[in-house]
């Protein structure tokens, strides 16, 4: 396994302004009380609210930024991914966003909000009983029908779109 660099500022920055108009800027509040002082008494906790945002999951920056590091022709075959819930959404999302069809494999059992706010974004939604079998399937899909995965976790881009939910 190669190590990457972290992204940096600027990559982070950069994608910020790319996505200014589609993602939504959520608030961030400081969580205060005599609980939180009792058993963080020298911190400062902050909690900030990506369940604003169009998916409900801060899930959508790293899906978006995934989607806009492909050329237009590559990401107009579709995309697919494979996820529990939330992934599926950002990525059903950020394809109608990106005007490109979306095949999600969600592990089944789910909760049918998730599955239904996937298909409300028009995803093809496929239920899959385990984890391994619904990998295998969206990597037979990506062979199949050309449609790249887009990692729940994995790469540069995710990593750019997730950590930019800092700033």
């Amino acid at each position: 396994m190669t190590v990457q660099e972290p992204p940096s500022l600027a990559e982070i920055r950069a994608y910020r302004e790319v996505v200014r108009d589609r993602i939504v800027r959520t608030p961030v509040h400081e969580w205060r009380g005599t609980e939180v002082s009792k058993r963080a008494p020298d911190m400062r906790i902050s909690i900030k609210f990506e369940l604003l945002q169009m998916t409900g999951t801060f899930k959508a920056r790293g899906a978006l930024a995934w989607m806009l590091s492909l050329p237009k022709e590559k990401i107009q075959t579709g995309v697919t991914a494979v996820s529990a819930g939330n992934h599926a959404i950002a990525v059903s999302w950020a394809a109608h966003v990106m005007g490109a069809p979306a095949h999600v494999v969600i592990i089944s059992p789910a909760n049918p909000a998730r599955i239904q706010q996937a298909r409300a974004w028009g995803a093809k939604v496929e239920l899959i009983d385990n984890a391994e079998a619904a990998f295998q399937r969206v990597l037979n899909i990506e062979r199949q029908d050309g449609k790249p995965l887009v990692h729940p976790f994995e790469g540069r881009s995710i990593a750019i779109g997730t950590v930019a939910l800092a700033m």
